[in-house]
């Protein structure tokens, strides 16, 4: 197993192009310079611009200017920090930006109120031309959140205070994959080797159960010692969440976030609902594996090994470049000539390297640039999915980016992990379909079945989890480490099931989960993956109408609301039976594995 190499160790080829957001660090900071111009000549708008069309339309282009701007400062920061989380340059480059976004926060809480306090009748009046009416539904939808929005003192007050308690998943981040040190452990060949987030996949897949056993262990006891940061970091951000729901008059967080997607919180609950009253179907599965890897005491430590009899097969980048590209190619000529260009064009950071954050994404900013991503390759065939995954957001990206003016080309949260998962699944069945190696089927649906189980089954332990700890602090409830601890033990046992041996030691485990900073967004990846399903299914079929639709949904960025986007590719998300039909195409997988197997 090699070693944890430096960053000044990984070849430039195998970076992100950063020099694409800014050529020099001297072009970032006059990039800083600029933004303050402008944002000087946009303060002279305030309490001006709803005076006319021409009026408002001029303070929507210095906006949008100032906007794009700020994402290309804030996306090169970001992007800098994250492969080296302790570097004092880049750490003084995101402070510049931080302190550039608190200070609009505080002098421009104005537009909102303002625009509001003209009232609907009059802002739709004033769009009398084809740039202005672009901006129809982004008025629409503010008037719809008026009454979550508060008076222009109010908002500037909030926006001057905020800084102060919304900074801890910086904390944590730094605190985990910057700071936080595990210790030397032995790898399969006896060698000493330092574990680290980034490279504990290597380990929880090691067929010497022995070593995986040692990693999660290693792991759990450090993440234990300090389970009361952690609580207190996680504490402090859903406070914070809290109390800016209270102070804009909603009934809870959920409710916040529900409302911000335009969404109704059955949804949540139905995808909860349904997945316990199916959890015998994962039960079985784990029940399967305990059968395959012959342990009585089969435990978290084995839960994530591959079933595989033959050693773990290594994919280089290329290798896995090329295999994604071929799975992808049922997405069409167009779609796999704009793809090439994340590779071409050094779009991702493909290592690990000492101090970079752990994990894997893509940004969905940096309007005028495009996409980043930001892996840490092991070569594992996990790693080759990761990599589908990653560029499937970065295509979302692309493509919403390239279809949408700047004011629609995000997209709700609520659906950026459709792309994502959708890309996995082509990539396991090209794989499935593609070999005649019975040993790499078993692998595929091995890993499809892994796939949605972490995506679907466990996100959903984890929405469960979420929802504790808000309805805890929302309550008033003692909030201590021990307190969540028992809670996520708790679940684990009841996910796991009783073929598993759950150990207690793994109860702090929830400590490493960082979307739990996000505000309800675990549960994003188990709906998500439901669509993908469906979505996925049709394609396969060679259904090129669905395929189309799929691609059509793809360029809609938040022109629509998500579920509106999500019917354009074929899928209602309202309707709980695109759940079942999840969990029984799951089941399928799993019948299809026993089947090739030869087990019952």
């Amino acid at each position: 197993m090699e070693k944890v190499k430096e960053r000044s160790e990984i070849l430039e080829q195998d970076k992100w192009k950063i020099e694409d957001i800014f050529e020099t660090h001297e072009d970032f900071l006059n990039a800083i310079k600029e933004c303050k111009e402008l944002l000087k000549e946009l303060k002279k708008y305030e309490g001006h611009i709803m005076d006319s069309s021409a009026s408002l339309e001029s303070f929507l282009r210095l906006d949008t200017k100032i906007s794009i701007l700020v994402e290309k400062l804030s996306g090169y920061t970001s992007n800098r920090e994250n492969t080296d989380l302790i570097n004092e340059e880049y750490k003084i480059d995101s402070n510049l930006v931080s302190d550039l976004f608190d200070y609009i926060n505080a002098e421009f809480a104005f537009i909102t109120p303002e625009e509001l306090e003209a009232g609907e009748a009059k802002v739709m009046s004033l769009l009398t031309n084809a740039y202005l009416k672009t901006y129809e539904k982004e008025f629409k939808d503010l008037f719809k959140r008026q009454k979550h929005i508060l008076s222009k003192h109010d908002e500037e007050l909030l926006a001057k205070v905020n800084p102060a308690f919304t900074s801890n998943n910086d904390v944590m981040s730094i605190f985990k994959d910057g700071e936080l040190r595990f210790p030397k452990i032995k790898d399969e060949d006896g060698n000493l080797v330092e574990l680290t987030l980034n490279n504990y996949s290597n380990f929880a897949l090691s067929k010497n159960r022995e070593v995986r056993k040692s990693a999660y262990l290693a792991r759990e006891e450090v993440l234990s010692k300090y389970k009361n940061t952690f609580t207190e970091l996680l504490k402090r951000e859903l406070k914070s969440n809290i109390a800016i729901a209270k102070v804009r008059n909603y009934k809870n967080v959920l409710a916040s976030a529900m409302f911000s997607d335009d969404l109704d919180e059955s949804i949540y609950y139905n995808l909860i609902d349904t997945v316990n009253a199916n959890l015998s179907v994962l039960h079985d599965y784990e029940l399967m594996r305990k059968k395959i890897l012959k342990l009585d005491d089969y435990s978290n430590y084995d839960m994530s090994v591959s079933l595989n009899e033959t050693k773990d097969t290594k994919y280089s980048f290329s290798e896995a470049k090329d295999l994604v590209m071929k799975a992808l190619s049922i997405l069409g000529d167009t779609y796999i000539k704009d793809l090439e260009k994340a590779f071409k064009d050094r779009w991702i950071d493909k290592y690990s390297n000492r101090n970079k954050i752990s994990g894997a994404y893509a940004t969905t900013g940096i309007y005028s640039v495009h996409p980043y991503v930001l892996l840490n390759y092991q070569g594992h065939l996990d790693d080759v999915s990761t990599l589908a995954h990653e560029l499937g957001h970065a295509m979302h990206t692309f493509y919403s980016m390239s279809n949408q003016p700047y004011q629609y080309a995000d997209y709700s949260i609520f659906i950026a992990e459709v792309a994502s998962t959708t890309n996995e699944l082509l990539l396991n069945n090209y794989i499935l379909n593609t070999s005649e190696d019975k040993e790499l089927k078993l692998s595929i649906l091995n890993q499809m079945l892994d796939l949605i189980d972490g995506t679907l089954f466990r996100q959903t332990m984890f929405a469960e989890f979420e929802d504790f700890l808000y309805k805890t602090l929302e309550s008033e409830k003692p909030f201590t480490s021990e307190i969540l601890g028992n809670k996520f033990y708790e679940l684990q046992k009841k996910y796991n099931g009783k073929h598993v041996n759950t150990l207690e030691i793994g109860k702090n485990d929830w400590s490493r989960v960082d979307h739990f900073y996000y505000v309800y967004y675990v549960y994003k990846y188990a709906t998500s993956i439901c669509a993908s399903l469906a979505i996925a299914k049709k394609i396969l079929a060679g259904d090129i109408k669905a395929r189309d639709n799929y691609l059509n949904f793809l360029k809609l960025g938040s022109s629509v609301s998500p579920l509106e986007a999500l019917k354009v590719a074929g899928v209602d998300l309202s309707d709980k039976e695109v759940i079942n039909d999840a969990i029984s195409m799951f089941k399928s997988y799993l019948d299809e594995y026993k089947k090739l197997k030869e087990i019952n």
